[in-house]
């Protein structure tokens, strides 16, 4: 987030600038640092670029990856089925959510708000669906509490997993959560911005749709069939 770069030593020296960009316009901020002598700027979606491209401004693309050994299809979790590790069923409609729970005042960049009560509208239709989220569930003095933001949806507390606390604090292998994510039927993605959005393509290499945002870079990496 280049708007952060504030220290005139900066000037002399020269910077590759990998930028992300997620708003509707490109904040005067970014505009400026992206114009000075000495910045080359980088864009990390196709989004980014064509920004960059209506202001003037000339970039070169390079998007972020995953490793698609790693983030394959993966059926187990510590020897066991990715659906009993959770304690489900193969009948259970999963809709999962990878996303930090990181904000501020009333407004949330990952639509938490919006995502769990399209999900409490979902499950009233279909009671044997889960939503499982990725996420440090309170927030830790960062971000919300989602507990609470469940409750108030009016979804079953039976419902709604989180991963173990202490294992999400310390770092859940990946290959953990490549099987987490194969094992979702559907990754809901929709966010009110992303400068690139690497679970969307972390899911898609595990062979799991995703339903996104139709704006900033994510409509850039969600396939045809999500």
């Amino acid at each position: 987030d280049v708007w952060l770069y504030k220290d005139p030593m900066l000037d002399e020296t020269p910077v590759y600038s990998w930028v992300p960009l997620d708003h509707v316009t490109m904040p005067p901020g970014v505009e400026k640092w992206l114009r000075k002598e000495n910045v080359t700027p980088i864009a990390m979606s196709p989004f980014g670029q064509r920004q960059m491209e209506e202001r003037g401004i000339e970039s070169t693309y390079i998007p972020h990856s995953v490793d698609t050994k790693t983030y394959s299809v993966t059926d187990k979790i510590k020897d066991k089925n990715t659906r009993e590790f959770m304690g489900l069923s193969e009948d259970d409609f999963v809709v999962g959510m990878v996303a930090a729970n990181k904000a501020s005042g009333l407004l949330h960049r990952k639509a938490f708000s919006e995502n769990i009560l399209a999900f409490s509208l979902f499950h009233k239709q279909h009671p044997d669906s889960i939503l499982y989220i990725h996420t440090d569930p309170i927030g830790a003095g960062l971000g919300w509490n989602l507990i609470e933001l469940v409750r108030a949806c009016g979804i079953p507390q039976d419902s709604v997993i989180f991963p173990n606390a202490t294992e999400y604090r310390y770092g859940i292998p990946q290959e953990q959560l490549a099987a987490l994510y194969t094992g979702m039927d559907v990754l809901l993605a929709p966010s009110y911005g992303e400068g690139f959005g690497v679970p969307t393509v972390e899911a898609q290499s595990c062979g799991t749709r995703v339903i996104g945002s139709s704006w900033a870079a994510t409509q850039d990496l969600v396939s045809e069939d999500g």
